[in-house]
């Protein structure tokens, strides 16, 4: 087996036990039953679980760039919330491992995967913020203020859907984005 389909089998299965486990319920053990490896297998990759974490939070922060670099409005405000929500929704989908690890280490020193948050949250704030300053959309609130509302509406839903049996769902996400955005707006 190749030494880089074997890092990404560790890293696979982490990703996935971390979003059903929660970071401190993911051993090393569970990762490599997980990864159908042995554990000391793990540890040829990887010198701690520490590693790992910090290989996956160095992914997603990758992504985290290019958040909204895309971006194309749609010229009506609450098509373009759910415009700005998509790639949100997207990094949610692909990375929710982050979204846990951000919330489970918010009060511990692991700044490295706080920072990821932060990035996350910087980022799709810019988005946001941007957007509606751009375009000259007329709000009842500042746009500074809608922007972190927004932001951490949104956010909260992912918690909230995380932690459901039935997961994370991209068109749910979007329909309750467009609500969001015309509450936060009046």
């Amino acid at each position: 087996m190749a030494v880089e389909e074997t890092r990404r089998r560790i890293i696979r299965a982490f990703r996935i036990l971390a979003v059903q486990n929660g970071i401190k319920g993911t051993t090393t053990r569970k990762i490599a039953e997980q990864a159908n490896l042995n554990e000391g297998t793990i540890f040829r990759y990887f010198k701690t679980k520490q590693e790992i974490i910090d290989t996956v939070v160095e992914e997603g922060h990758q992504s985290i760039e290019q958040l909204g670099s895309n971006f194309q409005s749609k010229g009506d405000f609450v098509s373009d919330m759910r415009a700005v929500a998509q790639p949100f929704c997207q990094y949610v989908s692909d990375h929710p491992e982050i979204i846990v690890l951000g919330n489970e280490v918010s009060n511990s020193p692991d700044t490295k995967s706080i920072s990821q948050l932060d990035a996350l949250i910087d980022n799709f704030y810019d988005l946001t913020f941007n957007v509606i300053n751009d375009n000259n959309y007329q709000l009842a609130i500042d746009i500074d203020v809608f922007a972190q509302s927004f932001v951490y509406l949104c956010l909260g839903y992912v918690d909230v859907a995380l932690l459901d049996e039935n997961g994370f769902d991209d068109e749910t996400f979007i329909n309750n984005v467009g609500q969001f955005s015309i509450l936060l707006s009046e």
